[in-house]
Formats: structure tokens, sequence, C-alpha cells
């Protein structure tokens, strides 16, 4: 498909940039010994880049052009505010991290069936993003400590991970099954 109009990806280009920016000052010198604000700000610029490139490769060649969702524009600025704001609340903020942090996931679930409106496998593969929506939400159930904790951390991280390997691995499943019924007709 053609890519959408270049000043939606451009628009969308800037606002990750500037949300990633301002968090980056989060981390200095003080929390160069791997504190919980280092490796808890490294692991969101993480989910924040896996997010990017999934929004460039996966969704933004697919846009429409001239078409604007409300949904969708929600939805892309919503993700991109709930991840500041997980961000901003490390360390001493923890429900609001959590919260934040699976709101990020439930709103990423969400602009997934709205850009596909319809069944298809693109829209199941965001099952996995329910994974560390649900995570989060079970370390609430459980407890929420005075600060984030590495332990809390090593939680959403593995959740995190198991997403990314069902995600991208159904996408991949999927793309070359796509290619090859492509390539027989």
């Amino acid at each position: 498909m053609a890519d959408p109009p270049i000043t939606r990806r451009v628009f969308v280009d800037f606002m990750y940039a500037i949300v990633v920016g301002a968090v980056l000052p989060l981390i200095n010198s003080n929390h160069l010994q791997w504190d919980i604000v280092f490796y808890s700000i490294g692991f969101l610029i993480f989910v924040i880049l896996e997010d990017y490139f999934l929004y460039e490769t996966q969704i933004a060649r697919f846009q429409v052009a001239g078409v604007l969702s409300p949904v969708g524009l929600f939805c892309e600025i919503g993700i991109l505010l709930c991840w500041y704001l997980a961000a901003v609340s490390v360390p001493d903020h923890p429900l609001w991290f959590l919260s934040s942090f699976s709101l990020f996931f439930l709103l990423k679930f969400s602009a997934g069936w709205a850009h596909w409106k319809k069944w298809r496998w693109e829209s199941t593969r965001n099952f996995a993003f329910l994974l560390p929506f649900v995570t989060s939400i079970w370390i609430v159930g459980c407890h929420v400590p005075e600060s984030l904790t590495g332990l809390i951390i090593l939680k959403l991280l593995g959740a995190w991970l198991v997403m990314l390997a069902i995600w991208w691995t159904v996408t991949h499943i999927y793309t070359k099954k796509a290619l090859e019924s492509r390539a027989s007709r």
C-alpha cells in the first residue's frame, strides 16, 4: 500500500520525539549506578522504541491517505501520554506508574482493533498486548509498595518480552504465509 500522507507521519514522529526527549533528562549523573530510575527509564525507552517501530512498520504504511480517525488519533496521543506519565512517576509513584503502563497497553490493544475495524489476524495478534496490561493490574491487586522496586520492573519486563515474542512471531508467520500465497498466484 502507499505510504500515508507525510504530514501525518511527521506529526507522529514529532510527538514520539517530544515525549522521549522530555523523559531522557530524568536520568542524570545521580542515576548512573544502576538504580531504579536508571533501569526503569531504560526499560520504558525500549518499550516506546518498540512501539514506534511497530507503528512505522505495521500501522503507518496501511493507513489510508487523507483519512484520520478520531479514535485512532486519540489512541496515538493517549499511548504517548500514558508512556510519559509512567516515566515521570518513577520511582516515587508506583500506582501511577502501573496504571499508566497498563493503560498504555490497553490503548495499544484498542488502537489495533480500531485500525483494522474487523476480525483479522492483524487484530487478533493484539491480544498479546493484554499480557503487560494484566500483569500491571495483577501487581496493583497484590500490593502497591511505597516506591517502585526492581521486582516490579522484572515482572513487567518478563510480561513485555513474552508479549513481544508472541506478537512478532504471529506477525512473521502470517506475513510469510501472505507472501507465499501471493507468490503462488
